[in-house]
This record gives structure tokens, sequence and C-alpha cells, in this order.
């Protein structure tokens, strides 16, 4: 990202300077906007005001109050705003202190300073503006995080967190609903025990050593006290963004497992079953009826 037709705010109370620093500006390729006060105090009143600079070129040596001064009040104003600080040769004391209370740069007025001022305003403004991005992305990440942390705790299905090894390490209220377990009770259980069938167990320990996705996979978990539920569980493994292996693929970190309790559906389908089963063996005995009327009326005689 690049601030293009920076607006520049010159505080210099040397007027040949200004006009020296204005001339070198106009020199170079950059288009700008430039405005010029000579005191600290209408520094302050333009930054209160308007609030509209990219940058600001603030000399030390200023009337009534000095640049290290108006930096601090700068900085309540607008904390994040690029300010460069000019000092006299032989004050680079001044400029360590300038850095401390948050000056993106300095420029030591030596012979041929002026020179380099194009050069540290773009380099300034670039480093601005990458922190400026680079803020919007931490915010929509901690808005991200945010979201998912609510989804975790508000969702109505389980959602179990595990390490590499299988422990539980973080847990859902669904979890807890669906299981009978406390959130502390979780942490120390192993996943396997809430496995009602070895096959589960198998079918989970398999899957953590293939590093491999499973979804929708049907087990019988045993809750708290004992009670039969079918969950239907997704199984994923989470990777880190960040380190890799020695084949360059992202490290394997830990296991989300999500699941949801579908035992009043599974007994609502068995009953289903059951019905059709009882409709289709009363049509069978519907239809013997009916010909046994028929041959009746007709007063045929049909074996039955």
């Amino acid at each position: 990202m690049k601030i293009q037709n920076p607006r520049i705010l010159l505080v210099e109370d040397n007027l040949s300077q200004a006009r020296l620093v204005k001339s070198v500006l106009d020199k170079s390729s950059m288009q700008y906007f430039l405005t010029h006060v000579t005191s600290g105090e209408e520094c302050l009143d333009l930054i209160k005001n308007e609030n509209e600079f990219d940058i600001v070129l603030l000399d030390y040596s200023l009337p009534e109050m000095n640049g290290i001064e108006v930096l601090r009040n700068l900085k309540k104003i607008q904390p994040g705003l690029a300010v460069v600080m000019s000092t006299g040769h032989g004050s680079e004391d001044v400029a360590v202190q300038a850095m401390k209370d948050g000056a993106y740069d300095y420029v030591i007025k030596k012979e041929g300073f002026v020179e380099r001022i194009p050069y540290v305003i773009k380099e300034n403004l670039q480093r601005r503006a990458f922190e400026e991005e680079n803020a919007k992305l931490e915010s929509r990440l901690r808005e991200s995080e945010e979201r998912n942390r609510n989804l975790f705790k508000t969702s109505l299905d389980g959602i179990i967190i595990l390490n590499p090894e299988g422990k539980i390490i973080s847990t859902n209220s669904a979890s807890s609903k669906i299981s009978g377990y406390t959130h502390e009770e979780l942490a120390n259980l192993d996943l396997n025990s809430l496995f009602q069938s070895t096959e589960g167990q198998k079918s989970f320990g398999d899957m953590i050593k293939r590093k491999d996705s499973e979804q929708g996979l049907e087990f019988e978990l045993a809750t708290k006290d004992q009670e039969k539920k079918t969950v239907l569980a997704s199984f994923s493994h989470i990777k880190s963004d960040k380190g890799v292996d020695s084949s360059g693929i992202r490290c394997f970190i830990g296991i989300g497992v999500i699941f949801k309790d579908i035992t009043e559906r599974k007994l609502a389908e068995k009953r289903i079953e059951e019905l059709l089963e009882e409709t289709k063996a009363q049509s069978v005995e519907l239809e013997k009826a009916n010909k046994m009327l028929e041959n009746y009326i007709t007063g045929r005689r049909t074996q039955i």
C-alpha cells in the first residue's frame, strides 16, 4: 500500500531552512501537499482541528516549546501519526529520546541533510502504510478469532479439540450436554472411553495414525450415566500455519472433533422402518380380505 500525494506538515522556525526543504521536495518526483508552521503551538492546533496530515517534519529547536514536548503532545492527539524529528549536529541524544517518545525517524542537520528529506519521507510513509495495513489485518484476525470463539461456545454440536497424542485439551458446552461430563471431567478422559464399541475405538485410533480427516462417521457414545447415544462425528486434523516438517508439509498440531447427537433421529428412523413393515403386512392382509370378498360376491371359490 502506498500513500499517494502525501500531506506534509513542516514545523520549522528557520524560514531559510523551510524554503530549502520545499525547494528539495519540488525537485523530487514526489507529488505532495505542504503546510508550514513556525511553532509547536501552531502544529498542535492544526493536528487537533484538521488531523489530516500523513507525516510531520518536526524541528527540535522551536520557540517556547521544543520538539520533544511537541512530539509527546502529538502522540496523545494522534498516536499513529508519522513524525520525523530534525536536530542540530551533535544532538544525537535528542534524536534517541525522540525515538523513545514515538518518532518514526530522525534527521541530523549536518551538511547535505536536506537532500535526504524526500527519501526519509518516502521510507517513513511506506512504514506507516505497512503498519496501518498490518493493524487492519490484525483487527480482522481478532474479529475472526472472536467469531470462532463464539461459534465454539454457542454451537449446538459438540466440539472437542485434542492434541496430537489424542488427549482432550478443549471442549465446548454442547460436548458436556451431550456426554453428561463437565469440562473438567472431559479434560481428564481418554476420548476412546466415550466409544461404546471396540470398532469405534479402533476406527478413531487408525484415523489419528493416518492423520486423515473423516466426515459423517456414526459412533455409539457412552455418557457419564452409561446412557447409549448415537452420534454423527467428523474428525479433522489441525495443521500449523507456520511450522513445516522436513518435507515442507505443515506440521500436525491437533485434532478437531465435531459431533451431534442423532439418537432421536435414529430412533425415529427405526420407528419409520417398523411402521413400513407393519404397513406392508397390513397391505398383504388387506389384499387377502379383498380377494375373499370378491370371491364371495361372484360366487367363486378360490383357494387362498
